[in-house]
């Protein structure tokens, strides 16, 4: 299939619309984000998040570390920092 030119917008080949080889051909250029944000972002990232400051609520299920609970090796040992400094 000959192909015209290139997309100003997308940059892909486009075919040549005189072409008569008998190929239909459409070049549709679309340009969106599929799974883009519903509502603008919080002028602070942390906003949403409860980082200590409210008492925990809801379904909360205390689970060991995910490494732990499928026996994964990891290298880095699991303690505090306070301990690899002394």
């Amino acid at each position: 299939m000959p192909l015209a030119g290139r997309c100003e917008r997308c940059n892909d080949p486009y075919p040549d619309p005189l072409d008569t080889s008998g190929t239909p051909s459409e070049h549709v250029c679309v340009q969106t984000l599929e799974y883009g944000p519903t509502h603008p972002p919080p002028s602070d990232m942390w906003q949403r998040w409860n980082l200590g400051t409210a008492e925990v609520s809801g379904d909360v299920v205390e689970e060991e570390p995910w490494w732990q609970k499928h026996g994964v090796e990891i290298p880095t040992p699991d303690r505090e920092l306070a301990h690899i400094r002394d």
